[in-house]
């Protein structure tokens, strides 16, 4: 392969067709092509030394042929850590979809048996008529345990690759029992089709603790004192640095004090955590290493007194590994793999409980080190963990998978449980279209929704309808606080992982539910998902279809593009930012939207009809224009600072044409050009205030 595929497209080569052949072993060896090209060697995190240590062993096989796809930013580093004995394969150009291009060239030229992808990409190959077979590691569904920790375009790329490649793999491997559990749930899939292959301390570590000479050259090398706890990670969120930090707090003003090492990159810490790790090393209780060499990390780690690992979610946990086989204790959480990885022998806490943190901490610190019975206890926990092990574990599982076309997609081998939908219909003096809305919702052929519709006391025929469906759904006719105390009622009632409102005088499509629900399924990190929607009249019949757009933010700022009952949100984004704001009236819909995206929700459209709202004089959007802009107005200043240019110019026009008294203030202003005169004369007459983010500064803004 040379330069002259950088300019080839992607899609040019998706089109391309493997040429049709059984799968075969050349030579007496099987082929393998190990697909590195999206792994790098700090980034990565713990998965490039998991690749290394497989691909180490795996090479000791002679009846493995193996190939290594690298790109000009991982060639050098991980490139270099190959045994020799492993073509490597380099994959040119300046961006991922090249070298995806690139790399689909090289494995139509190599014709592998298999190729193995270790952390799955939305470009990775799964074309029907591939003539090899597909193995991905998937190492954990961090992003759906804690979608915002990410931003959302990188939650909608994990989703789409984890779920092309659970349900096209022909072998999808995990690193733990725990990891395997959790994709079979989140995947419904049986657990069987998904192997466990363990990660392994590194060999540095398996050779033993360091020597007191590197111990020393390390500490003396960092300035360390001659007693320390150590923490090596990533600054990543999950990793739970602020709260360790605070628990070491806690145990200092107790009269203990524990010296701690991080070791990792921490370009990835933000705001107050950096404002804590600066003032914990001004304190001299903290040492920030960065990133350190592999004998160095060695070293480091068989000097500690203690390890510790508060992290807040695992696909397995190779640093508690590591500390055991070395014989240092370990005070680590007791969530997701930890308790897998270290048995009995490590000591747990609670990673989200300051206390619980500090307690075991203290207690492990006070007691270490360990006597020599324990320490072995560590150390046959840790050896369970090896990568000859589980490089044979894995070769097995490659020569044992059934053909590809008699392999069952793992997304068909079982069938996840329905998602339970609420959804509230909040309703006031609209008898006339009451019963239509409820109609919608009960012949819906999804079945698993509860259905809650609150009435303000409607004087019409409301009641009696309501009274007609005799317990099919939770009801209540009272007076309450207005429209959006009332959906805050039903959703306070409901117990859906999905959830939406639905306005008495609008509709939903047929099928609009089981819609919503299976691209749920697809992408289950997304929080809000919206479709089309069609404007009707009074009498039913469709004057338009809503304008509703792919979701982008800055337009999104400009006008709204969602339409509300053709909105539907989850749970996790709810209990994360609260229930709709009872100040707003109008535009409440629109102010709850700004919210999620505000707050790092990932807002995904569905391109088909799931519903109609009704357009007719009497609606707030018809009858209350000016109210609305107000709320417009006042959600946009606390979410985004400002308001949108848009904003104003569609106040401008509805003042021009419904607003007289303003028009007629605008017409000498625009005379002599001076739009401040203009401004300055209005907002002088009509105007109403609301206060600014800070709670210093005050705005005037049109009625």
């Amino acid at each position: 392969m040379g330069l002259r595929w950088r300019g080839i497209a992607h899609a040019r080569w998706k089109k391309r067709r493997f040429p049709c052949k059984q799968l075969r072993i050349r030579g007496g060896q099987l082929v393998i092509y190990f697909s590195a090209r999206i792994l790098q060697a700090q980034s990565s995190g713990g998965i490039v030394g998991y690749f290394l240590g497989l691909a180490g062993a795996l090479a000791r096989n002679p009846e493995l042929s193996i190939h290594v796809g690298l790109t000009p930013l991982n060639f050098q580093e991980i490139g270099a850590s190959l045994p020799d004995n492993m073509a490597r394969q380099y994959l040119p150009g300046p961006q991922n979809t090249i070298w995806a291009a690139n790399e689909r060239r090289a494995i139509e030229e190599i014709r592998p048996d298999w190729v193995v992808y270790w952390y799955p990409d939305t470009l990775d190959i799964y074309d029907a008529d591939r003539a090899f077979k597909v193995a991905s590691c998937l190492p954990d569904l961090q992003h759906l345990a804690y979608p915002y920790f990410f931003e959302p375009a990188e939650r909608s790329r994990r989703d789409f690759a984890f779920a092309t490649a659970i349900g096209s793999a022909d072998l999808v491997f995990a690193l733990s029992k725990f990891a395997r559990q959790d994709l079979a749930r989140t995947y419904g899939c049986d657990e069987r089709r998904i192997k466990v292959v363990y990660p392994s301390p590194s060999p540095q570590f398996l050779s033993g603790s360091a020597s007191p000479e590197a111990i020393d050259r390390a500490k003396k090398k960092f300035g360390l004192p001659p007693r320390y706890a150590i923490f090596p990670s990533n600054f990543w969120p999950h990793k739970n640095h602020k709260k360790l930090l605070d628990a070491l707090l806690r145990v200092r003003r107790r009269g203990v004090a524990i010296p701690l090492v991080l070791v990792g990159s921490a370009s990835s810490a933000e705001g107050a955590l950096i404002e804590q790790l600066e003032r914990a090393k001004g304190e001299g209780w903290l040492w920030m290493l960065g990133y350190v060499e592999d004998e160095e990390l060695h070293a480091l780690v068989s000097g500690a007194a203690c390890l510790l690992f508060p992290s807040l979610f695992e696909g397995f946990g190779i640093p508690v590994a590591e500390a055991l086989v070395v014989g240092v204790p370990v005070a680590c959480s007791s969530v997701c793999s930890l308790p897998e990885v270290g048995g009995d022998r490590a000591r747990y806490f609670d990673p989200q409980e300051v206390e619980s943190i500090a307690r075991v901490v203290e207690d492990v610190w006070k007691n270490a080190p360990w006597d020599a019975t324990t320490v072995s206890k560590g150390q046959a926990q840790s050896h369970r963990f090896n990568y000859l092990d589980s490089a044979a574990e894995l070769l097995e599982a490659l020569r044992k998978a059934p053909a590809r076309r008699e392999a069952p997609r793992l997304r068909e081998i079982a069938v996840l449980d329905p998602p339970l939908v609420s959804i509230v219909t909040p309703s006031y003096q609209q008898g006339r279209f009451l019963r239509q809305c409820i109609e919608s919702v009960l012949t819906q052929d999804y079945r698993q929704i509860e259905y809650f519709v609150l009435d303000g006391g409607s004087t019409d025929e409301s009641r009696e309808i309501l009274k007609s469906y005799d317990g099919r759904f939770f009801w209540k006719s009272e007076p309450d606080g207005g429209q959006t105390s009332a959906i805050n009622s039903g959703l306070q009632l409901a117990k859906g992982s999905i959830l939406a409102f639905l306005n008495s005088d609008d509709l939903l499509l047929p099928g609009a539910v089981s819609t919503i629900v299976d691209e749920w399924r697809r992408q289950p990190s997304v929080d809000l998902f919206y479709g089309r929607a069609n404007y009707i009249d009074e009498h039913g019949d469709i004057i338009r279809e809503y304008d509703t757009r792919e979701f982008q933010l800055e337009e999104f700022k400009g006008r709204c593009t969602i339409c509300q009952p053709a909105a539907f949100w989850c749970r996790r984004i709810m209990d994360r930012i609260g229930l709709f704001d009872e100040d707003f009236q109008t535009a409440m819909d629109y102010e709850y939207w700004q919210r999620i995206a505000a707050n790092k929700g990932l807002i995904v459209r569905i391109d088909k009809l799931l519903s109609c709202s009704r357009e007719y004089s009497a609606t707030k959007t018809k009858s209350q224009r000016g109210k609305a802009y107000k709320d417009v107005f006042k959600s946009q200043w606390r979410h985004w600072g400002n308001v949108h240019p848009e904003w104003w110019m569609g106040f401008l026009d509805y003042s021009k044409n419904e607003r007289r008294a303003l028009w007629s203030a605008f017409v000498p202003a625009s005379k002599c050009g001076d739009l401040s005169y203009f401004l300055s004369r209005f907002l002088r007459r009509r105007s109403f205030k609301f206060e600014s983010p800070n709670g210093r500064r005050r705005r005037n803004i049109w009625q």
